[in-house]
C-alpha cells in the first residue's frame, strides 16, 4: 500500500514538475508565488510572507538529486556567514518520504528552515525545470534570481547575488 502511494505520489510529482517545466518560472522583479508548507520535522506551517524583511534563497531540493547533495551543505554556510545581515536559506524537499528528507538534513547538519513537500500543484506557478531549482528573493518577496542546477564553481555568482540584495535598503 506505502509503496502504491509512494508510486502514485512521484508519477503526479513528475507530471507536474515536467508541466513546470513548460511553464515559465516567475519573472524577475515579479513576487514570489505564495507558498506554504509544514517544516520538515513538524510543526505549524510556514510560508514565503513570514520571511519578508529578510532576502531569501529559496531552494527546491529532493533526496534523489545528486547536485542537491552538495549545495545543501553550501547553501548553510552562506546561511550562517550572512544570517546577521537579514539572509535566510528556506529549503522546501520534494521528497515524499519525509523522515528520508529529514535524515539527509540532519546528517548534513543543516540549520536553515526546511520544509516539507507541499502540494505538487503548488509547485507549478515556480517553473521548476532542473533540480535544484533555486529563487533569491528580495526583502519585498520579489524573485530577483534564478538558478537552476548546480555546480561548485556557481557559489561566487551566487554570493554576489546575495550580497547585492544585502545592500539594498529596503
Amino acid at each position: 500500500m506505502r509503496i502504491r502511494r509512494a508510486a502514485a505520489w512521484l508519477s503526479a510529482l513528475g507530471g507536474l514538475l515536467a508541466l513546470a517545466a513548460q511553464a515559465a518560472p516567475p519573472s524577475l522583479g515579479s513576487p514570489a508565488p505564495e507558498l506554504r508548507a509544514e517544516p520538515l520535522a513538524g510543526g505549524e506551517s510556514q510560508g514565503l510572507a513570514d520571511y519578508r524583511g529578510r532576502v531569501v534563497y529559496l531552494d527546491f531540493w529532493a533526496t534523489w538529486c545528486a547536485p542537491c547533495r552538495i549545495s545543501l551543505p553550501l547553501l548553510d554556510g552562506l546561511r550562517a556567514e550572512y544570517a546577521v545581515r537579514g539572509f535566510e536559506v528556506l529549503g522546501v524537499s520534494l521528497d515524499e518520504e519525509r523522515g528520508k528528507a529529514l535524515q539527509v538534513v540532519r546528517q548534513l547538519g543543516l540549520r536553515y528552515p526546511t520544509l516539507a513537500a507541499p502540494e505538487p500543484a503548488s509547485l507549478l506557478p515556480f517553473g521548476i525545470g532542473q533540480m535544484p531549482s533555486a529563487y533569491l528573493l528580495d526583502r519585498q518577496g520579489r524573485v530577483r534570481y534564478i538558478h537552476q542546477g548546480f555546480r561548485r564553481s556557481d557559489l561566487p555568482t551566487i554570493r554576489s547575488e546575495i550580497e547585492k540584495l544585502l545592500e539594498e535598503k529596503s
